[in-house]
């Protein structure tokens, strides 16, 4: 059997609104509903310990997400990956962008993708009632949406219907979907289920963060900042995370007209639909839930806009990480998929993978509800960006001090009967 987690190991404190961290554990062998194909430049083969590094990452994001082709198959990513030298720690992502689909049509498709989480996608505002922010009148709307390669599979639009030709430079006669390169003179620890070693960069995590922003999670913003430094301008199109970052109180006051923010600085935030918890959080005027704090620019902060706010910044005050996208990780510091990625993925387009099945006590961690405790739910449906479930009072497995104890849930994907465990099954759950 084996079992793996995404937990948070970076020393810091549980985040004050999520204090229960996800993890996601494997009972036997989980069944794949998003597959990423990795082709593996000679360096990265030729180190076995990263190159199956790579691989864990692949199955373990691929089983957070349901998409499906147009043949009711698994999509199917395909990533070229390499080691290197891209620069001590870092790591950099080259997706295959597609900037000629018009606003309307994929403001359509995300509406149509939305699951019953997700109800602020029938508020995305139609072209006719987009706005946006810009450095100057030199940057105007060009009428598209900017979207990866993986992003347009992701929403429903056919692989044989994306014309542009990216070839793969380490599979002959295939199509990549992204290319990942990660610096080949950095110290890294391979593993990120045992923490990371102090000193060393999460492998893992940042191939997490790369991966992830192939599949979407990137800013137009960036395209600006780089436009503005080579003196340059021209029409530009938000990308699908972008007609989701607004002022701070923007989208809770009225999602559909807020006025997109496309240029560098201020305080940007994604507004996720009211989710997040931003108790704690100071120095951003109006901020309320749903808004969840972004980097402002190269130029600006000095970090991507398509990361998210620093928490190590003096101002405004972050309590702690909010992802896989944190902006700076250091060694040492594992990067954990947080609730907010796998939300603001959702909302881009990604189907996140829910289960069906029963709550339960699980104190001495073997992935069987224990001895004389009592089943806590039947039936429910968790998504890994929301799993919450029931804790004990007193009951269920609690140890005699009335505060309740972990609990775990397991259960068959969406659709099937809860009980027992079969092969392709998983579960989610928490930890304090």
């Amino acid at each position: 059997m084996v079992r793996r987690r995404l937990r948070n190991t970076s020393g810091r404190a549980a985040r004050r609104h999520n204090a229960r961290r996800m993890f996601l554990e494997t009972l036997e062998e989980r069944q794949l509903l998003t597959v990423f194909s990795f082709f593996k430049g000679p360096n990265l083969a030729a180190n076995a310990t990263l190159s199956a590094a790579v691989d864990d990452v692949g199955q373990r994001i691929g089983g957070l997400f349901s998409d499906t082709d147009s043949n009711g198959d698994p999509l199917n990513i395909k990533v070229d990956i390499e080691l290197s030298g891209v620069g001590a720690g870092l790591s950099t992502t080259t997706p295959s962008v597609i900037n000629d689909m018009t606003f309307d049509a994929v403001r359509n498709l995300l509406v149509l993708d939305a699951s019953p989480t997700e109800p602020i996608l029938s508020q995305l505002p139609t072209s006719a009632q987009f706005s946006a922010a810009t450095p100057n009148a030199n940057f105007p709307l060009s009428g598209n949406i900017a979207l990866t390669r993986a992003n347009l599979q992701a929403i429903g639009v056919d692989e044989a219907l994306i014309t542009a030709d990216f070839d793969s430079d380490f599979a002959a006669g295939q199509q990549r979907d992204m290319r990942i390169d990660l610096d080949n003179g950095t110290t890294y620890d391979a593993d990120q289920s045992d923490g990371t070693t102090f000193g060393q960069i999460d492998f893992q995590g940042l191939v997490t963060r790369e991966l992830l922003t192939g599949m979407g999670f990137a800013s137009t913003v960036d395209v600006v900042d780089a436009m503005l430094s080579a003196g340059q301008s021209g029409p530009i199109s938000p990308s699908t995370l972008d007609l989701f970052r607004l002022e701070a109180g923007a989208g809770a006051a009225n999602f559909t007209t807020a006025v997109r923010q496309l240029e560098p600085g201020g305080l940007p935030v994604i507004y996720d639909g009211g989710h997040f918890d931003a108790q704690g959080i100071l120095g951003i005027a109006n901020i309320t839930n749903g808004d969840i704090p972004v980097a402002s620019g190269i130029s600006d902060d000095g970090d991507l806009a398509s990361r998210w706010k620093d928490d190590d910044s003096a101002a405004p005050f972050i309590p702690d990480a909010l992802g896989v996208f944190e902006p700076t990780p250091v060694g040492g510091q594992t990067l954990s998929l947080s609730n907010e990625d796998t939300r603001v993925l959702g909302l881009i387009g990604w189907d996140v993978a829910q289960i069906h099945g029963e709550l339960f006590n699980d104190l001495d961690g073997d992935g069987v509800r224990d001895a004389g405790a009592r089943r806590v739910d039947t039936g429910v449906e968790l998504s890994p960006q929301s799993v919450r479930g029931q804790r004990g009072a007193g009951v269920d497995g609690d140890t005699g001090d009335g505060a309740g104890d972990d609990s775990r849930c397991r259960g068959r994907r969406l659709g099937g009967a809860p009980g027992t465990l079969a092969r392709g099954d998983f579960g989610l759950g928490w930890m304090d």
